[in-house]
């Protein structure tokens, strides 16, 4: 994380901490104000995360009361005589968002993996788990077909548990110089 970056970060955070503060400020004038204003905040984000994480149509009501909840919530600081507090609270909340933003756009790593120039390999190995995806290593004759390119192919088929570690530190001691792996989790892992 770069100083800039950093720097973003704690203003975001020093602007929520600020929006937090406002909420405590307004309470200290009246309880339902603090009341009023941390539920809405509650609801507000709750709803937000319900309208990201549905896909029926209560994702729709989550939307309705993430934008109608905060407009309750300045009508009712509004009617209190405490303008000044939304004002405040919502440049706090811009510049959070702001911040942050900027601080995680600078955290983007570049576009792409790095590409760097290397000699076709000689001696490529593969370990192949044929029980794997339904059987698709023989359905496809994937280690035929990697034998043929000049692979040594090695099937995870003996009887129990094969180390398919041990099995790759072992081909690279024998000189191989690309390691390949086609089967699932588990054997990637």
């Amino acid at each position: 994380m770069t100083p800039a970056q950093r720097r973003l970060a704690r203003l975001a955070f020093a602007a929520a901490l600020g929006v937090v503060a406002m909420l405590i400020i307004g309470g200290f004038r009246s309880l339902s104000v603090l009341i009023v204003g941390v539920l809405g905040l509650a609801v507000t984000l709750a709803a937000l995360w319900g309208f990201l994480s549905n896909r029926s149509p209560l994702r729709w009501v989550c939307l309705t009361l993430a934008f109608a909840v905060p407009i309750a919530v300045i009508v009712f600081y509004i009617a209190r005589h405490q303008l000044w507090e939304i004002v405040v609270t919502l440049l706090l909340v811009a510049l959070a968002v702001a911040a942050a933003r900027a601080a995680l756009i600078r955290a983007r790593p570049p576009h792409g993996m790095p590409e760097r120039e290397k000699p076709s390999p000689v001696r490529p190995f593969l370990i192949m788990n044929p029980h794997s995806g339904g059987g698709k290593v023989r359905r496809f004759a994937l280690d035929d077909k990697a034998t043929a390119l000049g692979a040594e192919v090695a099937l995870l088929n003996g009887p129990g548990r094969v180390d398919v570690a041990e099995l790759a530190r072992r081909a690279v001691v024998n000189g191989a110089d690309l390691l390949g792996v086609a089967g699932g989790d588990g054997t990637q892992a």
